[in-house]
């Protein structure tokens, strides 16, 4: 019963979010599929995390990583196997999902599609979780929807990129999430100093601003589906 909770829990504000978004542009045509899509390929990337992790893992061991002191082996995994690899892989699929998009695709719809990819990880992810979290874990996790959240400031930072032809923002763009990711991860590594304050803090102030992100997320495509700026066409 709990791992159902869990379950629920982690997938229903992702799923709301989903066919929120779905329905913002009903009369473009294409855009239902390519919202569809992005969620599909966001969950479909987790094979290719999930691999690319196994391989990671694998290297580690042959160059001894794992043989270095916990904390080191901790900060490997958090920088490099788990969140280099969630967000490249998503922004992978991201481009997977521009490339075979049907209609028009505006700017807005750059920012939503790469939204969406991650946060078809995201509800993959969360129910594999809701085997070894409890309740209380399953709904932070569920309301804060943490790689929607990442999707949203890559996305973001991507459309601002093709709009502007500035390459800082490409740069932001993977950075940012990647940094949140990695840094997040690992401030709950268990072989952290739980003595010392700031590590309990951190985590706590992170996931704290993947919620209030939820929110901007909200506002921002409620105000800028009405702006002509966002909804200018692109060519892919």
């Amino acid at each position: 019963m709990d791992i159902l909770l869990v379950i629920l829990a982690s997938a229903v504000p992702a799923m709301l979010l989903y066919y929120w978004l779905h329905s913002l542009f009903r009369e473009k045509e294409g855009y239902r599929e390519n919202c569809r899509r992005s969620m599909l390929n966001g969950v479909v990337s987790s094979g290719a995390i999930t691999l690319s992790c196994l391989v990671l893992s694998i290297i580690f061991s042959f160059l001894g990583i794992n043989d270095l002191p916990p904390l080191a082996v901790d900060a490997f995994k958090c920088f490099i196997q788990f969140a280099l690899m969630e967000e490249l892989w998503k922004f992978l699929y991201f481009r997977k999902t521009l490339k075979k998009a049907t209609g028009e695709v505006s700017y807005l719809d750059v920012i939503i599609f790469m939204t969406l990819v991650g946060a078809g990880f995201g509800i993959l992810e969360d129910i594999i979780y809701a085997f070894t979290t409890s309740v209380g874990q399953g709904i932070v996790r569920g309301v804060t929807m943490g790689h929607a959240v990442y999707g949203f400031v890559m996305g973001y930072f991507i459309s601002k990129a093709m709009s502007t032809g500035k390459n800082a923002c490409n740069v932001l763009a993977f950075l940012i999430p990647y940094l949140w990711h990695a840094v997040y991860d690992f401030t709950l590594s268990e072989n952290l100093p739980r003595e010392q304050f700031i590590f309990d803090l951190i985590p706590v102030t992170l996931a704290f601003l993947e919620f209030v992100m939820v929110f901007v997320m909200i506002i921002f495509f409620r105000n800028a589906r009405n702006k002509p700026g966002y909804n200018e066409q692109i060519s892919i």
